[in-house]
């Protein structure tokens, strides 16, 4: 890897993060304005369908977006052969999902599920088409425009779905925001686009991009519908308002990794890529773990422990019943956390036929989990599908020791940022208890604050704190430096 694509790459994390941070402060927005604007049973129906048709969105894509990053060389006549095929199947699973709309409807016996899965649908389409402008981007390091094109259209999108709340829209404006979302974007990335389609060709061949994402596609795919199984099963026996309040609580559990660690995806993937032949990989990788795992231990025990007072603040009292699913959730995806460096491992390496029979295993244990949580009711299928993800990190170590990923220090590493959000929950739980003279969310919050230095009396977390530090500053170095050589 040379020093200009390192800096380039540091640069493009930092722009990521600061992309992702934007977006999660409109997700607040969304959270405290249409949290109060609708109710449990608006956001309920339209969980109801996108829990189950988002797995066209993955069926649209398949794993070529991946593929054709991690490439090493692009022709123009692949990219306009791989823009076909995005296109083609964002169209034919938009007719298929339009078709499913009664079998869906009639699978949870409400027919309001009939136009909400025809409007949606069209987002694949547009997503499909806009995808190869998405690769194109990443691949030449474009990061900042992707940041920009991103949060601006998720902005404008917000603002129209408060306007049509206040109209009166109900569920309809949620549905507003991912149309106007899904254009805007494409319209953005087209716009800004310094490559466009031309006609496809012979000469483009991408049969191993096909084979690529075909096996990542296979492995998102089960993926998806362990990640999904709690929604569907909790529409399907309890109803939309059930619904409502979990899809409430899964958005803000989940928010970390959907708007921090997802999207890093594509910078840590073009760097690991780089560094597949290196002995910086190792050291990569467990750094990459570090810094994820302590982000997200500080985060998600910060939620358990203040999760009552959160979501009253930020969605009002007709949402009580998401507590204790947020609690529950935010446990498991701190472990969650843990095992994100091994997908990048996987990818990075081409590994996507083991990365398949990973999450076969792992993602079997989840739906099965969740599955018989069923039968202890909503908390119980939110507990079986926790459990699960505390059990996927054991077999993710077992499954890197085979990809001679060293499992040591990944391990311990674990082992220490998870020990520090236990402490910083149990503290954060039990001050309240034993001062009881004081405000909860006071106790709570000194108790949380307590926790997290406790750890710190061993060197080696003091070690890891050091480490983490001294790479953003590297990263924030090579920023300058990029900007100061213009």
């Amino acid at each position: 890897m040379t020093t200009t694509t390192a800096r380039k790459a540091a640069r493009g994390g930092l722009i990521t993060l600061v992309g992702q941070a934007a977006k999660m402060v409109l997700l607040l927005f969304n959270l405290v304005i249409l949290g109060r604007l609708l109710t449990p049973l608006d956001f309920g129906l339209v969980a109801m369908v996108t829990a189950v048709i988002g797995v066209a969105e993955l069926l649209r894509d398949f794993g070529i977006t991946t593929a054709s990053i991690q490439a090493e060389h692009l022709s123009r006549k692949q990219k306009n052969n791989l823009f076909l095929i995005n296109s083609g199947l964002g169209l034919g699973l938009a007719a298929l999902t339009a078709l499913f709309s009664q079998p869906l409807a009639a699978f949870y016996q409400d027919p309001r599920l009939i136009p909400i899965t025809l409007a949606i649908s069209s987002v694949f389409l547009l997503n499909g088409i806009q995808a190869q402008y998405q690769v194109e981007m990443t691949r030449t390091l474009r990061f900042k425009t992707l940041t920009i094109t991103d949060v601006a259209s998720n902005a404008i999108a917000l603002c129209v779905a408060i306007i049509a709340s206040i109209l009166g829209a109900g569920y309809w404006a949620l549905i507003m925001m991912q149309l106007v979302a899904a254009v805007l974007l494409l319209v953005s990335r087209m716009a800004t686009s310094e490559w466009h389609p031309g006609w496809p060709g012979r000469s483009g061949r991408i049969g191993r991009f096909l084979r690529y994402g075909g096996h990542l596609g296979l492995a998102q795919f089960i993926n998806y519908v362990s990640a999904n199984a709690p929604s569907v099963l909790l529409g399907y026996a309890f109803g939309p308002v059930s619904l409502g309040a979990y899809s409430r609580a899964s958005q803000i559990a989940t928010l970390p990794v959907n708007q921090i660690f997802g999207p890093l995806t594509n910078v840590a993937l073009t760097t690991l890529v780089r560094l597949n032949n290196s002995e910086q990989f190792e050291r990569t990788i467990a750094k990459l773990q570090l810094m994820l795992g302590y982000a997200a231990a500080i985060g998600f025990s910060f939620l358990i422990v203040l999760a009552k007072p959160l979501v009253s603040l930020l969605l009002g009292h007709q949402w009580e019943s998401a507590v204790p699913l947020l609690q529950i959730l935010c446990a498991g995806a701190t472990f969650q956390a843990a095992t994100f460096v091994s997908y990048w491992v996987f990818l990075a390496k081409g590994q996507t036929g083991s990365l398949l029979k990973y999450n076969l295993v792992t993602k079997g244990i989840v739906l099965l989990l969740t599955i018989l949580g069923t039968f202890f009711g909503v908390q119980g299928i939110v507990i079986g599908y926790s459990l699960g993800l505390v059990a996927a990190w054991p077999i993710s170590l077992i499954w890197m020791s085979k990809n001679r990923i060293p499992s040591g220090p990944l391990f311990f590493g674990g082992f220490r940022f998870i020990s520090l959000g236990v402490a910083a929950v149990s503290a954060g739980l039990v001050l309240p208890v034993a001062f009881d003279q004081l405000p909860t969310i006071i106790s709570s919050t000194i108790g949380w604050a307590v926790g997290l230095l406790l750890p710190f009396v061993f060197r080696q977390s003091r070690s890891d704190v050091g480490m983490i530090l001294a790479t953003v500053s590297s990263m924030s170095t090579s920023n300058i430096r990029i900007g100061e050589s213009k």
